[in-house]
């Protein structure tokens, strides 16, 4: 991952992310959708509901090298459709991602063992995609808790931030065992602007980004 990795990736963070805990990741995908944001009261926009909805498809024929360049192009044609056009619908109209099939969705869950908590933590869920027939389908999705957060090195204002996580633990176990390591990277959209009028109707802001999930249930399995 180092190779692939922009040499200053951790320089601007008090979070770097870490390095990855194996060799090679399990899964690689490409993530295509949407990040909602609801106006506050102060103005500011601020994630609402399932925060990101988002779309996985199997990246595992590109080479980490190329992800980035991918992500873009795929970004640049996202945001170019019809405003009422679905991720699956892009892909599956344009044939251009020519790719295995999808693994599955990404979304935004809150704390399943706190409901006090404010916060929400991102889900990777593959049980309805690549992973539906696998015997061990129960623990084909997982939540993570952030242990790395840098600014994207392309553009900051725009793009979400890269992101490292670790499995969301319940009783001391992982919450499902699709990854024991997952990193957000080579983002591109996902943002709101700065300020927002208070009443404002719902923003959906339309985002790339690829995932690479490392360990996991499956980690010796994937070829």
């Amino acid at each position: 991952m180092d190779q692939v990795m922009p040499a200053n990736v951790n320089g601007n963070s008090s979070t770097p992310l870490p390095k990855p805990i194996a060799d090679h990741p399990t899964w690689v995908g490409i993530a295509v959708g949407v990040q909602n944001y609801s106006c506050s009261a102060e103005g500011i926009w601020t994630t609402l509901g399932a925060g990101a909805v988002t779309e996985i498809f199997d990246t595992s024929c590109v080479p980490l090298s190329a992800q980035g360049a991918y992500a873009t192009y795929i970004y640049k044609v996202w945001t170019s459709a019809s405003p009422d056009m679905s991720a699956s619908e892009l892909v599956s109209v344009s044939g251009m991602l020519n790719l295995p099939g999808a693994l599955g969705q990404h979304y935004f869950a809150k704390n399943p063992t706190n409901a006090s908590d404010p916060a929400l933590y991102a889900v990777w869920d593959f049980r309805g995609g690549r992973l539906k027939n696998d015997p061990n389908v129960a623990n084909a999705w997982g939540m993570g808790l952030r242990v790395g957060q840098v600014p994207s090195p392309d553009d900051p204002v725009l793009d979400s931030t890269w992101l490292a996580l670790t499995p969301f633990l319940v009783d001391g176990k992982p919450v499902g065992q699709i990854a024991d390591q997952v990193f957000r990277v080579n983002t591109n959209g996902g943002n709101p602007p700065a300020s927002c009028k208070p009443g404002s109707p719902m923003l959906n802001v339309r985002s790339v980004n690829t995932f690479w999930f490392y360990g996991g249930a499956w980690k010796d399995t994937i070829g």
